[in-house]
């Protein structure tokens, strides 16, 4: 009987209910506080590679001719706007063009970060602004670019986050870029 007397006292009292429920509810309180933090981070670097595509494509077109060596001093700055390291920049820039003969919508030249051709010289280039190309007879140039996002929070809980942003502007100076491997060999 007196066993159940002092379970019947212990359930009345309340002195650590405050702490118990603290100690419940901080471990949801601190993942949600930690949460929020990363996916700001994360927002913010969707929004600065966003920015770094725009800049890139933006930059690429003020030019007329443009080398490998020029693309590659340009990704680095653009990495720089971006706040990312170049070693986890991916990009890809591709120059369209309007083929009258075939009447569509062409690859005139590509190239990665490395140096190669992603796609092969007149390959048709679909879900493009084929209206704009077709009716102002000139080049567009499109950047994709890819970055995985990782901090030290994200990558232990859920992994690195891919992000792909990809702009695409007219040239400024010119009807067509053209893609040269030295300047001298594009006069």
């Amino acid at each position: 009987m007196n066993r159940f007397k002092n379970i019947d006292l212990f359930c009345k009292k309340d002195c650590g209910v405050s702490t118990t429920e603290f100690a419940l509810i901080l471990p949801v309180l601190v993942a949600m506080f930690f949460g929020i933090i990363e996916t700001g981070d994360a927002v913010s670097a969707k929004g600065r590679l966003e920015n770094a595509t725009n800049t890139f494509v933006d930059l690429l077109t003020q030019e007329e001719d443009l080398t490998p060596e020029m693309i590659s001093n340009l990704s680095v700055g653009i990495a720089r706007i971006a706040q990312i390291n170049t070693t986890d920049l991916t990009y890809t820039i591709t120059s369209v063009v309007y083929d009258p003969a075939d009447d569509r919508v062409e690859v005139a030249w590509s190239i990665d970060q490395s140096g190669g051709s992603p796609f092969a010289e007149g390959d048709p280039v679909q879900g493009t602004d084929e209206d704009t190309i077709r009716q102002t007879m000139a080049s567009l140039i499109i950047v994709e670019v890819e970055y995985n996002y990782s901090s030290e929070v994200s990558s232990f809980l859920i992994g690195e986050l891919a992000f792909h942003s990809v702009s695409s502007r007219l040239p400024r100076y010119t009807n067509s870029i053209r893609l040269c491997s030295t300047l001298t060999t594009c006069a």
